[in-house]
């Protein structure tokens, strides 16, 4: 019985410490984004952020949609159709990754990941397009 309450403490402690460093993280988050709230970089980056994640909710419709489309006419094609999409969604994922993790520190990091960010969804579109102009064809 001593043994079985025990490790109920245990555990609850382990519990608690997860907890308190998952809670101190989203503190460090939080107090950097009150750092940058009211400042044009704040104001920019929400709507970079939000431009960002609805360019990502398109591209996931384009994908959807490039899917239903599928080209039939050999198992080859289909083949190579279905990596080509595959590798799209990823790399939309990885877009949706870096969108929302990113983490503001200088004016010099913004710029360049909004430089960087720009730059790969703007290559993605074009491939998304590229993939949706081969495939009505």
């Amino acid at each position: 019985m001593k043994t079985i309450f025990a490790a109920i403490i245990i555990a609850s402690l382990l519990a608690g410490s997860t907890l308190q460093a998952n809670a101190f993280g989203n503190m460090v988050k939080l107090n950097k984004y009150k750092f940058m709230q009211g400042t044009k970089q704040a104001a920019d980056w929400e709507s970079f952020k939000k431009e960002q994640e609805e360019k990502i909710k398109q591209n996931d419709a384009h994908i959807a949609e490039l899917r239903s489309k599928k080209n039939s006419a050999k198992d080859k094609v289909d083949a190579a159709y279905n990596k080509s999409i595959e590798k799209l969604q990823e790399s939309n994922a990885e877009l949706r990754r870096r969108i929302t993790g990113y983490q503001y520190t200088n004016e010099s990091n913004w710029e360049e990941f909004k430089r960087e960010f720009n730059h790969d969804m703007d290559e993605l579109g074009k491939a998304l397009k590229d993939l949706f102009r081969g495939n009505s064809n």
